[in-house]
């Protein structure tokens, strides 16, 4: 007797909601690759291909659920189909990823000021340079010259040389611009 094939659009949508991973490699071995699987029946009836009765299992897996043991307990249908909400709804919400970043918008929003500053501090003192090296080349705005040499992000640290010169930065901004773009070629 032939098996009765699961419409493409429930097997598509569970494979979509899964990103191919395999429910029980998640949780039980924390293996998060994404793997060749089979839609296996939860209930283990064939007929019922109702969406909350298919869970993606790898091969091995599918295997160990079809299978009878004697001595072990094996997986129970309550346990796979929490494992399968739970993949499901880690990767709706995005406390779940495989590789992709993921940036919740709670977590911009306690990003704090210091916290930003220390992340780009480095990649601004270079910008300081950079602009610095313009103005002592050229002068375009009439702004006195700084040392160079003051702007080298191993100087000092980058929080002393960021904040005195914020002057710098709204004047020389179209500076800026003409600086990022020639040290382009350059390289």
């Amino acid at each position: 007797m032939t098996r009765k094939a699961i419409a493409e659009t429930v097997v598509a949508d569970l494979l979509v909601k899964t990103r191919r991973r395999c429910s029980l490699c998640v949780f039980l071995a924390g293996n998060v690759e994404r793997k060749r699987v089979q839609i296996a029946h939860i209930d283990q009836d064939a007929s019922n291909d109702a969406a909350d009765n298919l869970v993606p299992l790898c091969l091995d897996h599918h295997d160990e659920y079809d299978s009878t043991t004697r001595q072990s307990k094996n997986i129970t249908r309550h346990e796979l189909r929490s494992y399968r909400n739970r993949l499901i709804n880690s990767i709706a919400d995005g406390t779940m990823s495989f590789g992709e970043p993921v940036i919740s918008a709670t977590r911009i929003a306690e990003a704090t000021t210091s916290e930003v500053f220390d992340r780009y501090a480095y990649a601004w003192c270079v910008m300081f340079a950079k602009t610095s090296r313009i103005l002592n080349a050229c002068d375009p705005l009439g702004i006195a010259a700084i040392d160079p040499d003051e702007y080298d992000a191993e100087s000092a640290s980058p929080r002393y040389l960021m904040l005195p010169r914020a002057r710098i930065l709204m004047l020389s901004s179209s500076c800026t611009l003409f600086d990022v773009r020639a040290s382009e070629h350059e390289n």
